[in-house]
């Protein structure tokens, strides 16, 4: 303990300061006048001001938002999407990237269609879509890399006027895949190059996959969309005529009911499902938050597992036997995924899997031939495809005659 004080002494303030005597240091002050404010003199005048240009705070740099963008908000999945993710080879620095992916804002997309572009439609729009880099997997489709929030490509004169549509590029795969597969089938055997298609798409509202197999239909070909809500059925026809397709039928059916109305009718059939869209975090943030549903469709037969499941048997049916199947998502489990396009081939026996690694995506290819964006591999949605062909009549594995029945919706695999 220090002693009583010493002495005492006043500053040039009149502040008293103690001096005591310790240990250690011997005289130490407490506190010296120096260290005092200055107060200002009372005839002084006024220290004068900074001039306004010193005072202004700096400008914030502008960001980059066409390359290198940066996560605007902590990524805080649950952990049945972490698990899912492990589960599907995800770990380490890969699980990392995807989450700070997952935080990223959205990134646009559009696709030019053939039938209204005018050839200097992409010199019109690379101002401001930060250069239109194109997307890897379709020779029509472009990001839109423009800042964020940026409504420059949707009040764009070629969107307005149907040069361009504005879609996601992962939208663009099953569509792809679908020329993939006809092109491939078409190469094999010259005889059926060029013949009419009938192109089914099962869940077709608001339109970006069925404007996309409009803009390449052959001569003579028709698809049929179907969309079973009234006014999402308005916003298809719609966007249909405004992209100038013509050759095009709209329904607005039970998409569950098409395969038993019309068996084996189409050439081709998309079959885009609802789904628990965890592929588009990016816009809606809140999509992992959902409540996860049972594993197992017989369980929950109102799930969307189960309605999945449906709608898969019902474009089956409604496919030709030598026809193409493209079934898509946008989430990233393989519950709703990789599970059910196996049960698509324990159910049906003449479903044959088409390895998609072969046709020319290599990148996205999974070990089963299907194909999976993640979102940060090509700074993307995510998204799942999977093609299947339905094997002709008295081929290997297939039965003798086309059945319109097929296994019963939700039923379990044989």
């Amino acid at each position: 303990m220090w002693g009583a004080p010493r002495c005492s002494f006043s500053g040039d303030q009149g502040r008293t300061v103690a001096v005591r005597d310790g240990p250690a240091p011997s005289r130490t002050v407490a506190r010296s006048a120096r260290d005092a404010p200055r107060l200002p003199d009372a005839g002084a005048s006024a220290p004068e001001e900074a001039p306004e240009a010193a005072r202004r705070p700096r400008p914030p740099r502008p960001r980059r938002w066409s390359r290198g963008r940066r996560a605007t908000r902590a990524p805080l999945p649950p952990r049945a999407f972490l698990l899912d993710a492990c589960g599907l080879g995800l770990s380490g620095l890969a699980l990392r990237r995807l989450l700070r992916a997952c935080g990223r804002p959205p990134r646009s997309g559009f696709r030019v269609n053939p039938a209204k572009a005018a050839p200097d439609v992409l010199e019109r729009l690379r101002a401001s879509c930060g250069g239109a880099p194109p997307v890897p997997w379709c020779g029509s489709g472009f990001f839109a890399d423009g800042p964020p929030g940026s409504t420059a490509l949707g009040r764009s004169r070629p969107r307005l006027t149907g040069e361009v549509y504005c879609q996601e590029a992962t939208s663009m795969l099953p569509v792809e895949v679908l020329r993939a597969a006809l092109a491939s089938e078409a190469g094999a055997d010259r005889g059926g190059e060029g013949r009419p298609l009938r192109v089914l798409d099962l869940c077709a509202a608001p339109g970006s996959k069925t404007t996309h197999v409009g803009a390449g239909l052959r001569k003579g070909s028709v698809v049929v969309a179907n969309e079973p809500n009234a006014r999402r059925a308005r916003v298809l026809r719609m966007n249909l005529l405004h992209a100038g397709v013509s050759d095009f039928i709209l329904l607005c059916q039970d998409g569950r009911r098409i395969g038993d109305a019309a068996p084996a009718l189409f050439d081709a059939v998309l079959v885009d499902v609802p789904c628990s869209a965890e592929g588009n975090v990016r816009k809606y943030p809140g999509v992992l938050a959902r409540p996860r549903e049972s594993d197992s469709p017989a369980a929950d037969p109102g799930s969307l597992l189960a309605l999945q499941r449906e709608l898969i048997a019902s474009g089956w049916r409604a496919l030709r036997h030598g026809g193409y199947l493209v079934y898509s998502t946008c989430t990233l489990n393989s519950r709703e995924n990789e599970a059910q396009c196996r049960w698509l081939q324990g159910a049906f026996p003449c479903a044959a899997r088409v390895d998609l690694a072969g046709l020319g995506f290599p990148r996205l290819a999974t070990e089963e031939g299907f194909l999976r964006a993640w979102p940060h591999v090509f700074d993307t949605e995510g998204f799942f495809v999977g093609c299947f062909r339905k094997r002709p009549a008295g081929a290997a594995g297939a039965p003798a005659a086309p059945s319109a029945g097929g296994p019963e919706p939700g039923a379990a695999p044989r």
